[in-house]
């Protein structure tokens, strides 16, 4: 991970006969820095970028010849204050210079994209409330109608993996060591969505020690705060 802003090419058309427009480029997984700052400051900064492939970094002008683009220009697609991608148009024929009114109707047209990704992700953000929120209403009649809590406990927890779309769902509880005179976790029950295998560990289970193992984690969840991360 180098916490660095990259882009993809996701779609393409062409209308030269004989060029694929699909076929692999280089274009996958490209950094924009070093090589692309102004490209990136221009776009993040909602500015439409025009150049000659000429004047282009190596990298991508090397890219760009080998398709025959000689000029090229991105429109940014910004979704809210987040710079979503861009709109790339290249001009294999002639050098091209964008009159005030096509600049105007590209920017419409990023916007219209930008509207229409929008829509997409409001909507998959409803499927995912709706589904977690049915997932914790199933979780909490299971736990309320079993009067044995761990048979309880065992049915709720799978219905709550599947709802939040989470691969492993562990339940933990803190002890006091009194002899080392700390807090450590044990781990109470494990469940495996891949594998369908529901655990409730022994009490004996060996505990993590937090100040080995997890250090901050304790000072964290005591101040009633998540932990999240990769």
């Amino acid at each position: 991970v180098t916490n660095l802003w990259v882009f993809s090419q996701r779609h393409a058309w062409s209308s030269i006969q004989g060029m694929d427009a699909e076929s692999p480029t280089p274009l996958h997984n490209m950094p924009y820095q070093p090589a692309f700052d102004a490209l990136y400051e221009a776009l993040s900064a909602g500015q439409t970028y025009s150049t000659r492939t000429e004047d282009l970094p190596e990298a991508m002008r090397r890219s760009m010849a080998e398709r025959g683009v000689r000029f090229t220009t991105q429109v940014p697609v910004h979704i809210g204050q987040r710079l979503w991608g861009f709109l790339a148009l290249d001009i294999c024929t002639d050098e091209c210079e964008w009159s005030r009114n096509e600049r105007n109707i590209l920017d419409i047209m990023a916007g219209v994209i930008s509207c229409a990704i929008r829509h997409e992700e409001t909507n998959q953000d409803i499927a995912t409330r709706d589904r977690m929120l049915g997932g914790m209403a199933e979780a909490h009649h299971e736990l309320l109608v079993n009067p044995d809590i761990e048979y309880a406990i065992s049915r709720a927890i799978p219905i709550l993996a599947a709802s939040m779309n989470v691969d492993r769902f562990f339940i933990g509880e803190n002890i006091h060591d009194p002899e080392q005179e700390r807090v450590q976790l044990c781990m109470r029950y494990a469940h495996d969505q891949g594998s369908g295998r529901m655990e409730t560990l022994p009490p004996e289970t060996e505990p993590i020690d937090y100040d080995e193992r997890l250090p901050g984690w304790l000072r964290v969840l005591e101040a009633d705060q998540p932990i999240s991360g990769a």
